[in-house]
C-alpha cells in the first residue's frame, strides 16, 4: 500500500473519511426525500388517471349526443376549426432537481364559444378540453416521475460507491498509516532505551 506514513497524512485521511461520511449522509437524505416525492407523485398520478377514465367516458357520451343532434359532418367541421389552447410549463426545484410542471392552461372564453355553436357541441367540446388538460397534466406528472426515478438510481449508485468502496479504502489507508506510525514509535522507543542503556553502562564503567 502506497501512502505517506506521517502524522499529517493520517490527519488528512481521517478528514477525508469524515467528509465522505457526511457526503454519504447527505446523499441518503436526498434519496429518501426523492423517494417520498416519487411516491406522492405516483399516488396523485394514479388518482388523475382514474379521473381521466371517468372524463373519457363522459367525453365519448357528449360527442355521441352532439353527433346525434348536429350530424357527423357539422360536428367534424366544428372540430376541425382552429381553437385557442395555450399551456405554460415551468420548472420546479425538488432537492436540486429541476422538474417540469404545468403552470396554467388557457382556452377560448366559454361565453364566446357557447354563442357560436349548439349547446350539445359546446358540452362535448368542454368535456374534451377537460380531458385534454388531464392528459397533459398526467403526461407532465409521469415525466417528473421518470426524472426522479433516474436520479434515485444515480444516488443509490453513488451512495453504494462511497459506502462500500471509498470509505473502506480510506479506512484501510488510515489503519495502515496508524500501524506504521505505531511501529515507528516502538522502534524509536526501543532505540532510545538501547542508547540510554549504553550510556548508563558507559558511565558506570568510567566511574
Amino acid at each position: 500500500m502506497e501512502a505517506k506514513t506521517t502524522a499529517s497524512e493520517l490527519i488528512k485521511t481521517k478528514k477525508r473519511i469524515a467528509l465522505a461520511s457526511r457526503g454519504l449522509e447527505l446523499l441518503k437524505v436526498k434519496r429518501s426525500s426523492l423517494i417520498k416525492e416519487f411516491l406522492e407523485l405516483a399516488r396523485k398520478t394514479e388518482a388523475m388517471k382514474q379521473d381521466m377514465q371517468s372524463v373519457l367516458r363522459l367525453s365519448i357520451e357528449t360527442v355521441q349526443i352532439a353527433e346525434l343532434f348536429t350530424g357527423r359532418i357539422n360536428l367534424e367541421r366544428i372540430a376541425a376549426e382552429e381553437t385557442e389552447f395555450k399551456s405554460s410549463v415551468v420548472g420546479r426545484n425538488v432537492m436540486g432537481l429541476r422538474l417540469p410542471q404545468v403552470e396554467s392552461i388557457k382556452t377560448s372564453p366559454e361565453d364566446r364559444e357557447s354563442a357560436l355553436m349548439p349547446s350539445t357541441v359546446f358540452d362535448a367540446k368542454k368535456m374534451n378540453t377537460k380531458l385534454l388538460k388531464l392528459v397533459l397534466e398526467v403526461s407532465i406528472q409521469e415525466s417528473q416521475m421518470r426524472t426522479i426515478l433516474s436520479e434515485i438510481f444515480k444516488l443509490r449508485r453513488r451512495s453504494n460507491s462511497i459506502e462500500n468502496v471509498v470509505i473502506p479504502s480510506l479506512k484501510a489507508v488510515s489503519d495502515y498509516i496508524k500501524q506504521r506510525l505505531d511501529d515507528m514509535e516502538r522502534d524509536r522507543t526501543s532505540s532510545l532505551k538501547f542508547i540510554k542503556g549504553r550510556l548508563v553502562g558507559s558511565g558506570q564503567e568510567q566511574s
